[in-house]
């Protein structure tokens, strides 16, 4: 464990940087394509296509040079301003994390801190969330709040504000203790928090 946390750590990048890499990329081929393209050209097509060699500085007449010259010529194709644009966005969106009042903790009296821009874009394509069970949602606070039995909502079991039991409790406690078989909700009561009682763990 001590071996693998002196590793250096994984760069990480998001979905929209790898597109956009990738894009970057493309272009950059299209660019050498055209650049050498153009170059073969200009050499070949002398007097037709292109001007010759005499009409031409001392320098363009080498082929190398002239590939570099067509580089200068076509370099706006890879969109350079874009990254730039894409970094500003990307502190725009760690501000509004930062200033974002719904994401307050009243417990802890913090608001929310994003500690990296790298993947702030990814906040909004999340499809699936996974969480075990030691309270990484739950905060350590494993209360049962409410339940669904006989399509229907027994309420809130949660204490009240007062610190009185909450109508769910009231509710249920009634039903259970009047010992109705005929009522339809006492057998699936019954069962679900006899499984509760017995699978607590």
């Amino acid at each position: 464990k001590t071996r693998m946390n002196a590793s250096t750590s994984i760069m990480k990048f998001s979905n929209m940087q790898v597109n956009l890499n990738n894009c970057v990329r493309g272009l950059l081929v299209c660019l050498f394509s055209v650049c050498l393209s153009a170059t073969i050209i200009s050499f070949a097509a002398q007097g037709s296509l292109a001007a010759r060699n005499e009409e031409l500085i001392k320098d363009a007449r080498n082929p190398i040079i002239r590939f570099f010259m067509f580089c200068v010529a076509f370099y706006h194709v890879v969109p350079m301003s874009l990254y730039v644009i894409y970094e500003m966005l990307k502190l725009v969106l760690a501000f509004q994390v930062n200033a974002d009042k719904q994401m307050y903790d009243p417990v802890r009296d913090e608001m929310a801190k994003a500690r990296t821009a790298e993947v702030m874009e990814e906040m909004g394509q999340v499809n699936f969330l996974f969480s075990d069970k030691t309270g990484t949602l739950t905060a350590n606070e494993m209360v049962f709040a409410r339940c669904h039995v006989g399509a229907q909502d027994m309420g809130e079991f949660r204490k009240t504000s007062e610190g009185e039991p909450g109508p769910g409790v009231v509710k249920t406690r009634e039903m259970l203790l009047s010992g109705k078989s005929e009522d339809p909700l006492f057998k699936s009561l019954l069962n679900l928090f006899t499984c509760l009682a017995v699978c607590h763990s």
